[in-house]
């Protein structure tokens, strides 16, 4: 169940992180809060010692934030434009 709601936390936020939503901060926070939210939830679910809990919250943020930047920088790659770049002029 816990992998269930991972990999649709993981959709959810590569959604949010698409351009061009990705391109702005309120996008992008949704993003951070549905995977913390989702990490948190599934390590309660796994289980937690007693007065470990701050740690889960803590890695569970940091955990977020790298998996955030991979799917932003996933996200911008595949979903960029094509053909943008400026072409030479030859003379």
């Amino acid at each position: 169940m816990s992998n269930l709601i991972l990999i649709v936390a993981l959709l959810l936020a590569l959604w949010a992180a698409w351009p061009p939503r990705g391109m702005r901060r309120r996008w992008l926070a949704l993003a951070l809060v549905v995977l913390w939210a989702a990490m948190v939830l599934a390590g309660g679910q796994r289980g937690v010692q007693p007065g470990f809990a701050p740690w889960l919250i803590v890695l569970s943020l940091i955990g977020a934030l790298v998996a955030l930047v991979v799917l932003w920088s996933l996200a911008t790659v595949l979903g960029a434009p094509r053909g943008t770049e400026e072409k030479e002029q030859e003379p």
